[in-house]
């Protein structure tokens, strides 16, 4: 299973980019998706972050609600980075492993649509998750659960 996060809504204005934090609202809409996942008695054997102050301030919500194994923070998941991590992920997921992603647009768009299909939008709204899993026969992944509008039947 491959959990794809978007990071909450972040402030405009800052010194950089790297430093932007969530907001109020930002924070409450990924709690609300921290409580989905805990009350899926979702844990994850691996987490990959991006090192930018939002997505590990996202990080540290969803931690506070599911089980973590093991956090990675990577410059393979910032904004606009190469989308070959999807690999890695693909690897990952044939191994068994429960991974949580914690990105950025355009990234997790790109990544979700490379893992699950090329039918899907690539967009994602601040905070939306996107849950990815095959039935075990090595068939492509498919987005099993999604905070966004994808349908999830195509």
């Amino acid at each position: 299973m491959i959990v794809i996060v978007r990071h909450g809504t972040a402030q405009c204005n800052c010194d950089s980019d790297f430093n932007r934090r969530l907001t109020a609202d930002g924070i409450a809409d990924v709690r609300k998706r921290a409580e989905y996942l805990r009350l899926q008695n979702i844990t994850f054997d691996l987490v990959m972050v991006s090192p930018y102050i939002r997505t590990l301030q996202t990080l540290e919500i969803i931690r506070e609600a599911v089980g973590i194994s093991e956090v990675s923070i990577t410059r393979e998941l910032v904004p606009n980075a190469d989308s070959g991590i999807a690999d890695y992920l693909r690897v990952l997921h044939d191994e068994g492993k429960k991974v949580l992603v914690i990105s950025h647009m355009p990234l997790v768009g790109i990544l979700v649509r490379e893992l699950a299909g090329n039918h899907l939008s690539g967009f994602m709204n601040p905070a939306d998750l996107n849950i990815l899993d095959s039935n075990g026969d090595g068939e492509k992944l498919k987005v099993i659960y999604s905070t966004n509008c994808y349908d999830l039947n195509a």
